[in-house]
Order: structure tokens, then C-alpha cells, then sequence
């Protein structure tokens, strides 16, 4: 078989493959107009079977053959249609690299690095009879190009390490804001009211500083006194003199 020549010598492709092709894109169509934009097994197989009615046909089959020369047998129909032309091969070009002198870039691509190694080794192929002069310049740009890369290389990496560092702490940070209170096991009741306590007391130093209007600074640190019975030590929450009123009042 000639080649390109399938479109006039076999049947299907001449009357029946070009009318199903047409027949299948109007139904797509109409899936098309009915916002059906995904075409599964469902909707394929009622469409190929609508196109392959409407296409292959008795007349289209008889018409595909009749094209081909086979029914009723006519070679010279096919023949006539196959244009063949007797030409001669051209000849290979002649290598135009000696005529253009190459110009030295620095590569950006893979694609220029690419085109400056295959120049280097044509060229080192052919330096019996060549000046290495081009050769140097382009190896010094492929050189520089790779430098170039390697540099920007150095840089992400370190850009990439830095962010992991970071991510890292700050993964770090969410996790203890999660687990300060989980570190020793569970909470405790007797846990849970010295820290109300501490509070309590941080409140209580906080106001005071503002009452005194900041004055207490030069005389030293101040001592924090019960707002029960007036003594140092502790606050009125763990105050036993507050503990022994309100037992005898319950004993009472």
C-alpha cells in the first residue's frame, strides 16, 4: 500500500468513517445544549449508537467500496487519484555553521544549555581543523550558566531551610499552648486553686501598683498583705482565720 494513501484505498475510511465522525459530533451537540458537558459511559453509548445508525448505512457501505475499486472491481479509479511523482532526493544541506559565526550567550534554558553542549561537541569533533577559539567561549558561557544556577540553587536551599526552621517554631509554639496544662498528667483540684490563687494575687499587685500611682518604686518591692485580716503571707482566699469563722459558723 502507497503511503498516505488509506483515505482512498480502504472502504470504511472513504464513505463511512467520515459520516459517523459528523453524525457522533451532532449528538454531542444536542448533550451539549442540554448542559450535559461530561460524557460517560451512559450518555456515549446511546450516542454512538444514534450516530452509527444515521451513518452506517447500506448505501454508504456499497459507496465505500464502489470508492475503493473493489465493487465492482476498477483499479485505475484508485490509481488515477493517487498523484504519484517521480522526484529526485535532495541533497543534505551543507553545514552553514562555518559561514554564520556563532555568537557566545550565557544559556537561561534547558533548552539553550542543550543547544550549547551539542555545539561543543560538534566542534571538539572537528577541532583538527578548527580554531578553539569559539570552543573556550562557549564553554565559558555554559560555565557561567551553570555557576549562575548553582548559586540560585544555594539560595533556595537556604530559603527553604530557613522557612522549615520557622515552620518548625511556630509548630512548636501552637503545640505548648495546647499541652501547658497537660504536662503533668491531669489536673488536680488542688492544682487548678493554687493557680486561681496566683491569679488572685497578680490581680491584687496589679491594683495596688495603680493606687500608689507608681510611688512605691523608689522604696523597693512592696509586701502583699490579706484582705482579711490584714497580714502578709498569703491572700484572702488561703486565709485561716477566714477558714476558722466560717467553720464555726457552720458548726453553729
Amino acid at each position: 500500500m502507497p503511503p498516505h494513501s488509506s483515505h482512498l484505498l480502504q472502504p470504511l475510511d472513504i464513505r463511512c468513517f467520515r459520516p459517523l465522525k459528523r453524525a457522533y459530533g451532532r449528538e454531542i451537540k444536542h448533550l451539549i445544549r442540554r448542559s450535559i458537558t461530561h460524557i460517560t459511559k451512559t450518555q456515549f453509548f446511546p450516542a454512538f449508537y444514534a450516530a452509527h445508525q444515521a451513518a452506517i448505512t447500506e448505501s454508504n457501505i456499497r459507496g465505500g467500496f464502489r470508492g475503493a475499486g473493489l465493487a465492482p472491481f476498477d483499479p485505475e479509479n484508485v490509481i488515477s487519484k493517487l498523484n504519484i511523482r517521480l522526484q529526485t532526493p535532495t541533497p543534505p544541506k551543507e553545514d552553514t555553521s562555518r559561514a554564520q559565526p556563532w555568537t557566545p550567550k550565557t544559556p537561561r534554558t534547558v533548552t539553550e544549555a542543550d543547544s550549547h553542549s551539542e555545539y561543543l561537541q560538534r566542534r571538539i569533533r572537528r577541532h583538527h581543523s578548527s580554531s578553539p577559539e569559539s570552543i573556550l567561549k562557549a564553554l565559558q558561557s555554559l560555565t557561567k550558566s551553570v555557576m549562575r544556577n548553582m548559586h540560585k540553587t544555594a539560595l533556595l536551599e537556604a530559603e527553604v531551610e530557613d522557612l522549615r526552621e520557622a515552620n518548625a517554631t511556630q509548630s512548636r509554639k501552637k503545640r505548648a499552648k495546647r499541652t501547658r496544662l497537660q504536662d503533668s498528667g491531669r489536673m488536680t483540684i488542688g492544682t487548678g486553686q493554687s493557680q486561681i490563687d496566683q491569679i488572685d494575687v497578680d490581680i491584687q499587685i496589679v491594683a495596688e501598683s495603680s493606687r500608689s500611682g507608681g510611688r512605691g518604686r523608689s522604696e523597693g518591692p512592696k509586701v502583699r498583705h490579706c484582705r482579711t485580716c490584714g497580714k502578709a503571707g498569703h491572700n484572702a482566699r488561703t486565709c485561716q482565720e477566714a477558714i476558722e469563722v466560717t467553720k464555726d459558723k457552720d458548726s453553729n
